[in-house]
């Protein structure tokens, strides 16, 4: 009984705790004078103190250890990096863009960034499309209703499968279309989220065209 009682003392002292305040010093006192007048040995409280007070350094240096060797290993490596190429294009706020595009001696500055799903065609293709003017992106559900839009503007759109390929790209410029393949160098944080953030670039040294844009779409 009176190791339980001077063990539930020990217990209820604060983590590391390196003094006794004088409530504590009294519990310890009278458990001792309680044991011996039944003739019982009390433990040796000072020493269970310091015992505990080490196991609990010893835990804190294994947890902070592991915590260290956890931000050095690779996989944390691969995703701060990854942080740091996620953010292209998501310092311009969703449903713009930035840069400029030159095809057939017409540049056009990019400002605008949509994307839907074409829900006419089987593949069910995400459609991302980068312009100089704000289009009605959220009333299409397919490319028919792209095609039948009559603002003569100019910009780009890809065509993504599934799993976020590129298929398919075509050139507006002024009302006119022009399908192209092998020009622009798309590249996309993570296609497969709602958030189509990223840049696309000139794939060719042809002077008469060059695209330089970041953008951040936001997929309906």
């Amino acid at each position: 009984m009176i190791f339980a009682l001077s063990l539930g003392v020990l217990l209820a002292l604060p983590p590391l705790a390196h003094s006794q305040d004088k409530e504590t010093e009294e519990q310890i006192r009278q458990g001792n004078e309680a044991a011996k007048k039944m003739g019982m040995k009390t433990p040796n409280m000072q020493k269970l103190m310091d015992e505990s007070a080490k196991e609990d350094a010893a835990d804190e240096a294994a947890e902070q250890k592991a915590a260290s060797e956890k931000e050095k290993s690779p996989a944390n490596a691969r995703t701060d990096t990854a942080s740091v190429t996620s953010r292209a294009g998501l310092d311009i706020p969703a449903g713009g863009a930035k840069g400029t595009l030159t095809f057939d001696g017409v540049t056009a500055e990019l400002k605008f960034a949509a994307a839907y799903i074409d829900q006419k065609d089987d593949r069910k293709p995400v459609v991302l499309v980068v312009s100089d003017q704000k289009l009605p992106v959220e009333k299409w559900s397919s490319e028919f209703d792209m095609m039948r839009d009559q603002t003569k503007w100019s910009g780009l759109v890809f065509f993504l499968d599934k799993d976020g390929t590129l298929y398919r790209t075509d050139v507006h410029t002024k009302g006119r279309q022009s399908s192209v393949s092998g020009i622009f160098d798309l590249k996309l944080d993570d296609p497969t989220i709602a958030d189509l953030a990223g840049t696309a670039k000139t794939d060719s040294s042809a002077k008469d065209q060059k695209l330089d844009v970041t953008f951040h779409a936001t997929r309906k």
